[in-house]
Order: structure tokens, then C-alpha cells, then sequence
């Protein structure tokens, strides 16, 4: 939301290899800066994405363009920015796409841009690189200003049997009253809800993979705040969610 808040996935939805991938978001924003959506980029550049909004790589700024690269040490660089602009305050729909050594990227579904990297970059080719949502943690700049929600990492083309690897589902508002903390934690969790959860066995543990997690210890502090037990989770992005009298609340947490 532009307050110097970010994902760092870790390892969890990184695309490995030289196959297929599509990456795609959901963003709203109206700001004309340089602002990261989702890399697969730490120190490790060899096997690099990166989804953006209005800038490169290198911080050259193209305002309000959507913007793709698929980067290894033996391929050029060849940025892909988007005709039109995705800053106009609406939902835009961001997809880049890898199929060999061509490149898309997608705006609303209609395709903006081309590219050719020359060869097949092996993604994650050092097999340790990170993947972080809303800011570029490498040089620690290019925070996103706005909402990214509904992002997906696919790793199989359209029109084949679907093989999602990734569905990082941020919330479009987290509400004052809903929170989590502490925010990261390492062995256990408070959970404040907006409103009353129906019961306890409403409360949901997911992680970036879409696999659920099992609450063994989890107890009620009053009708909307829970203790949960996450000390044997591994390290990474988890959500929490819960069906309350009004409906769905999902609220992001990190294990560390």
C-alpha cells in the first residue's frame, strides 16, 4: 500500500528451470514512479524475472507502463514495456510470459509487447534465489504505491491441464480492526478479526502453494481474536483465514 510494506516469499512458488512460466498480478495504482510488482531477484541475477510498473531493471522510468524482463548471465537484456498505461486508479491485469526464449507481456489479456532473449534462460540457475511481492529488495528500492492482489505463477502454457504453483492471494483492503502479531513471529500468533467468527473450526491456515496447514494449538482469547501455535511451520509467507459473520477475512503473516 506504499507504506514500505513487502513479501519476501523465500523460496515458495520460484521457477526453476527452462520451461513454460507465466506470471501475473492484479494492480491498482496511480503513481508515476519506478515500483516493483513481483521478482524472482535477490543477489543471485542468473534466472531473474521481474514484473514492474513504471520503470526497468536499471530504474530507467517509463511512467505508468507495465513492464516484463526474463534475465540470465548468457542472455541479453530485453525489456518489455507495455503500450498502454495501468496507472489510471482502475484494476489492471499484468501477465509475463516465458515460452523458450520468447517473451510477452500482457495487459488485460491483450498482448502489449515481444521479445527474444537468444537463448533459454535457466531460471534460478544458483537454485537459492528469492521471490519478493511490493518492493526490490536487492537494492531495497522501487516500493509499490497502490493495491497488487491475485498473483499467479504458472508453469504450464494455456490451454494444457494447468499446473498453478503459486497462488499468493493479497487482500485487496486489510481493515484497522483485522491484524496479526507479532508480524513476522517465530512460534506463535494473535489473531485479531474484524468481526465474530462463527467457529473455530471456520479458521484456516494456507501457504503461497495453496496447501493447508493444520492448527493443533489454537485457542480462543475472545469471540474474535484466536492464539494459534505455528512453531513447527517452515519458514515463509503464510495466510489466515476464517469465516466470520460478515464473511471471508484473510490476513497475510510471516514465520520466521
Amino acid at each position: 500500500n506504499g507504506n514500505f510494506g513487502y513479501i519476501n516469499a523465500g523460496n515458495l512458488g520460484t521457477v526453476n528451470g527452462i520451461g513454460y512460466f507465466s506470471v501475473t498480478a492484479w494492480v491498482k495504482t496511480t503513481s508515476t514512479n519506478s515500483m516493483t510488482v513481483i521478482q524472482q531477484r535477490d543477489g543471485n541475477i542468473d534466472g531473474e524475472y521481474l514484473l514492474k510498473i513504471g520503470g526497468s531493471h536499471g530504474g530507467g522510468l517509463n511512467p505508468g507502463k507495465a513492464y516484463f524482463l526474463v534475465y540470465g548471465l548468457s542472455s541479453p537484456v530485453v525489456d518489455l514495456f507495455s503500450i498502454r498505461s495501468v496507472n489510471d486508479g482502475n484494476w489492471h491485469k499484468v501477465t509475463g510470459e516465458r515460452n523458450g526464449a520468447i517473451v510477452k507481456l500482457y495487459v488485460d489479456d491483450v498482448l502489449e509487447a515481444t521479445g527474444n532473449t537468444g537463448v533459454i534462460v535457466n531460471m534460478n540457475a544458483n537454485g537459492n534465489t528469492q521471490t519478493f511481492i511490493g518492493r526490490d529488495m536487492r537494492d531495497n528500492i522501487w516500493q509499490f504505491i497502490g493495491e497488487i492482489d491475485d498473483i499467479q505463477i504458472n508453469t504450464c502454457a494455456p490451454n494444457n491441464s494447468s499446473r498453478q504453483i503459486a497462488n499468493i492471494e493479497t487482500p485487496k483492503i486489510l481493515r484497522q480492526e483485522s491484524k496479526v502479531f507479532p508480524n513476522p513471529a517465530t512460534t506463535s500468533i494473535i489473531v485479531q478479526f474484524e468481526n465474530e467468527i462463527e467457529s473455530i473450526n471456520n479458521i484456516q491456515i494456507i501457504d503461497v502453494l495453496g496447501r493447508f496447514h493444520s492448527l493443533k494449538n489454537i485457542r480462543q482469547i475472545s469471540k474474535s481474536k484466536y492464539q494459534a501455535d505455528i512453531s513447527t511451520f517452515s519458514k515463509g509467507v503464510y495466510y489466515i483465514k476464517a469465516v466470520s459473520k460478515k464473511g471471508l477475512e484473510t490476513l497475510p503473516f510471516i514465520k520466521q
